[in-house]
C-alpha cells in the first residue's frame, strides 16, 4: 500500500511519474516563447535520505506561443519549438525536512528529436541526436515526501534553446510496483 510505504527522502528503490506544462525559450533572452506538454519517468536509487541517483526519460512538445511573445518578432515569422524525447541521468541533493523538502538537480543526457530556434541572431534547426544538460528545483511535500512540484529545463548549446516543464509527480517505491 503505498500510503504505508517509504518514499523518496527513505533509502531505496523507487518510480517518479510527472506530467505538467511544456516550455520552450529561446537563446539568449528574446522574447520568444513555446508552450505544450511535458511528461518524465525516473528511476530512483536513493543511497541516502538526502542523494538520490536518477536516470530518466522525458518528453516535451512545444510551439511557440503568439500572444506571450513579442509581436514584431512573431510578425517577422521568428519561431521556438520543441518535439523531443530525453534520456539521462541526475544526481538529486534534497534537504531533508518533514514535509516540505526543497531539492536541486543536475545531469547529463542526450535528447532525440527537433528543435527550432529562429531569432534575429540565426536559424538553428537542430534535429536528431544530440546533448542536454538537466537541471532541476522543486520541492518533495508530504509526509513521506512522495509527491513533488518541480521546474525541470534542460539546456541545448547546440539549438540555442531552453526547454523544460513545470511539472506534479508522485513517487511509488518499486517494492509496492512489484506487489501489484
Amino acid at each position: 500500500m503505498i500510503s504505508n510505504s517509504l518514499a523518496q527522502s527513505e533509502k531505496g528503490e523507487f518510480v517518479n511519474l510527472s506530467i505538467g506544462f511544456g516550455i520552450s525559450a529561446a537563446n539568449p533572452d528574446y522574447d520568444l516563447s513555446a508552450n505544450g506538454f511535458y511528461a518524465k519517468g525516473e528511476y530512483i536509487y536513493n543511497s541516502r535520505t538526502w542523494l538520490s541517483l536518477r536516470p530518466y526519460v522525458a518528453y516535451i512538445n512545444t510551439s511557440l506561443d503568439e500572444e506571450n511573445s513579442d509581436p514584431n518578432l512573431v510578425a517577422a515569422g521568428f519561431d521556438v519549438s520543441t518535439n523531443a524525447l530525453f534520456l539521462g541521468g541526475k544526481i538529486r541533493l534534497l534537504a531533508p525536512i518533514p514535509y516540505v523538502a526543497p531539492f536541486f538537480e543536475l545531469g547529463y543526457g542526450l535528447n532525440l528529436g527537433s528543435f527550432r530556434t529562429f531569432t534575429p541572431e540565426g536559424d538553428q534547426n537542430v534535429s536528431g541526436l544530440s546533448t542536454h544538460i538537466p537541471f532541476s528545483i522543486g520541492l518533495a511535500i508530504g509526509k513521506r515526501h512522495n509527491f513533488e512540484i518541480s521546474f525541470d529545463y534542460f539546456f541545448h548549446t547546440k539549438a540555442k534553446q531552453t526547454s523544460g516543464g513545470g511539472a506534479f509527480g508522485i513517487t511509488i517505491p518499486l517494492e509496492t510496483l512489484k506487489n501489484l
